[in-house]
């Protein structure tokens, strides 16, 4: 699937990609839903995100991003010139 090879979650700068596993995809008019989870053994206090899905499709694209990690979820907005971008949990 495209999103496999466009959306990489890193719980550091030094450590390889999370494995993630598809859940699910939504369409809803313009905009795509893509449910994803990762195994993880304790609560990361940051993660860095790459999100370039619809990059080559659309003049300015915006990403929403939404963790969530035990019951509390954590959003952030990602523009196609951003690539690697830290989100900090709460």
């Amino acid at each position: 699937m495209h999103v496999e090879s466009r959306f990489g979650l890193l719980i550091g700068a030094d450590q390889p990609p999370l494995a993630l596993s598809i859940l699910g995809v939504e369409v809803d008019g313009n905009d795509v839903y893509v449910y994803q989870v990762a195994p993880l053994s304790d609560a990361p206090v940051e993660l860095l995100v790459n999100n370039s899905m619809l990059d080559e499709t659309a003049s300015a694209p915006a990403h929403v991003v939404n963790v969530e990690i035990d019951e509390r979820t954590v959003g952030n907005t990602l523009v196609s010139a951003d690539r690697w971008q830290r989100l900090t949990l709460p």
